[in-house]
């Protein structure tokens, strides 16, 4: 992991191969493999989820941007609520630890489900300023 200082490249160091550190060749690798941890991360449907008792806990912390009851005597996109019970046509979303509980309303019948998530960036990066 490069720590690149405010100083960096001053009177030449870290520019030069062997001349400073981090040099220029080491910050660059390790911005290039931070980038690379976006790769793929962009926003996708869950899998198809099981929805019991009209609700439904994801597996992991995220932000729903969108729910489609997929399975339901109503199908279709859902509108989301933050708070209050859902009524028809919406899905109450909840967060513990921030990982999103959804509640459909019961007369939706919604037994199936599938979510878009927002992207998530990376768990840490490499590079630091320091």
């Amino acid at each position: 992991m490069a720590t690149i200082t405010t100083k960096f490249g001053a009177g030449g160091a870290g520019i030069q191969p062997g001349h400073g550190s981090p040099d220029l060749a080491t910050a660059l690798r390790d911005v290039a493999d931070d980038l690379a941890d976006f790769d793929g991360a962009a926003a996708d449907w869950s899998a198809e989820l099981t929805v019991t008792a009209h609700a439904v806990t994801l597996s992991k912390r995220g932000v729903p941007v969108a729910v489609e009851a997929t399975t339901a005597t109503s199908a279709g996109v859902k509108q989301m609520q933050h708070s209050g019970s859902p009524g028809a046509g919406y899905v109450q979303v909840a967060f513990t630890a921030g990982v999103a509980t959804l509640t459909f309303n019961a007369t939706d019948a919604v037994t199936g489900a599938r979510v878009l998530m927002a992207p998530q960036p990376a768990a840490a990066l490499r590079t630091l300023k320091g």
